[in-house]
């Protein structure tokens, strides 16, 4: 299946369902983003489908290599395109400059959100976790630890 790569919003928003359903097991059913395990994959693989959207994934990245296992061959074998980060964006992008992209969005949107999430659910460790976050991002796409100005 040929995927549509201008349909970089809607991949952002499935990898963000996969990722939220990880972390609140349990769920109702059919609720988008509240999936765990399995079926967050399984979610993300039928929203990738219909999207017709390439799935970016690092399962299968083990040290003896890139294996087609798991996510990654359930992919394969749907017809979706399956990349690591780093196949999806070789020579695409300016990499640097994207990352300086997404942390200074991800900074800008937070107290839009956390505004949202207050009115929602009341006051909680939401920008705490946010900051976590924030930090994680710096640390994998910057190599900078907590606490390290930017």
């Amino acid at each position: 299946m040929k995927s549509d790569f201008g349909a970089a919003d809607k991949l952002i928003v499935a990898a963000q369902a996969a990722v939220a359903g990880r972390s609140r097991p349990g769920g109702l059913p059919g609720e988008p983003g509240t999936e765990a395990s399995n079926g967050a994959d399984d979610a993300l693989l039928t929203f990738a489908r219909r999207a017709r959207i390439p799935l970016i994934t690092n399962e299968g990245y083990t040290k003896d290599g890139l294996l087609d296992i798991r996510l990654r061959k359930r992919a394969k074998e749907a017809g979706v395109e399956v990349f690591t980060a780093a196949e999806f964006h070789a020579g695409k992008m300016n990499e640097a400059e994207e990352v300086e992209t997404f942390l200074a969005l991800f900074r800008a949107r937070m107290p839009a959100y956390l505004a949202a999430r207050e009115r929602e659910l009341g006051k909680d460790l939401g920008e705490k976790v946010l900051d976590l976050i924030h930090s994680y991002y710096r640390m994998v796409l910057r190599g900078e630890l907590a606490g390290a100005p930017g």
